[in-house]
């Protein structure tokens, strides 16, 4: 069995003085990833969510552990879409193989 999980944590580190005085939409990435074996399931999710922290959420240095195929996505919503980030699902399905 193959897992497709997504896990979005990925966030800028802002410095409070260089932010503009409007307020800016935050940016995320997600991870979209299969495993090879579903026995690998616990030990990356473990894994992943004590990486994270090393990484301070930047996701694109964690895929090369995974015990599959991982990739990272932008969760960017596009204009009229009737679900928000629905593009960007779709996009994250199709990077491990799923299409509709």
């Amino acid at each position: 069995m193959i897992y497709d999980l997504f896990y979005g944590i990925q966030r800028r580190v802002c410095n409070e003085e260089t932010m503009n005085s409007f307020s800016e939409v935050e940016k995320f990435k997600g991870l979209v990833f299969t495993l090879d074996n579903e026995c690998e399931i616990d030990k990356w999710v473990s894994l992943l969510a004590h990486e994270s922290r090393f990484v301070k959420g930047i996701l694109q240095k964690i895929v090369g552990k995974c015990p599959g195929t991982a990739m990272t996505y932008k969760h960017s919503p596009a204009k009229n879409e009737p679900v928000a980030c629905y593009s960007a699902l779709l996009n994250a399905l199709s990077k491990v193989g799923v299409t509709f």
